[in-house]
């Protein structure tokens, strides 16, 4: 999409992981939102509405390391480190309220909206043994039909001078959303792999 001129917005809700902001039982998904703008230099905002990922916490619990204080609870409701009793527990919205609330509204647009499951229906995201119930939403947005033909010059401009300005003490430069992995992306030569992982996937092959 930004390749051909669209901004592209894509979100969609995954089984429950998260409680709503206040709350300890997880009634929401990470609920992951993408915005991709088709600018020069490389906008793609891609995050969950967790503190935490599900899939950082996974590769924590591979590695055998802790998580961050402050972004799970484990099963009793109590602030945890552990990444294996965070997926037993829950993880929190980032941002408190705010984080909730976006959660909240990925919940309804991406499941409701399109006839989806919602909530505590929503299946197959995570155990992928059953049925996948959640749903997706994706929106192009052309902005010549808006009567902004000029829009990806203009909001290039604008992120340019964004990045340009002075930078916060200890920070080396300022970066757009995406743009770290971008360059990863274009530099790289080889792939790495947790040692976990690998084993896994070892394991498949050998299944036949």
């Amino acid at each position: 999409l930004q390749r051909e001129g669209y901004v592209g917005i894509a979100m969609t809700n995954t089984e429950p992981a998260m409680p709503p902001y206040g709350g300890v039982e997880p009634v929401l998904g990470t609920n992951p939102i993408a915005i991709g703008l088709p600018t020069d230099p490389v906008f793609n905002l891609d995050m969950s509405t967790s503190a935490i990922a599900r899939g950082t916490v996974l590769e924590k619990r591979e590695a055998g390391e802790s998580i961050p204080e402050g972004v799970a609870l484990d099963a009793e409701g109590e602030p945890t480190t552990d990444p294996e009793a965070a997926l037993e527990g829950t993880i929190l919205p980032f941002g408190g309220s705010k984080g909730s609330g976006l959660a909240i509204a990925v919940e309804v647009l991406a499941g409701g909206l399109v006839g989806a499951a919602m909530g505590e229906d929503v299946t197959g995201t995570y155990h992928t043994e059953n049925p996948c119930t959640k749903g997706d939403l994706f929106l192009a947005i052309d902005p010549e039909a808006l009567g902004a033909s000029d829009f990806a010059e203009r909001a290039s401009a604008f992120l340019r001078e964004l990045t340009s300005g002075p930078a916060a003490a200890h920070v080396e430069e300022i970066r757009l959303p995406g743009q770290r992995s971008v360059e990863r992306d274009r530099s790289a030569t080889t792939v790495e792999i947790e040692d976990g992982l690998w084993d896994e996937v070892r394991a498949l092959a050998a299944d036949d």
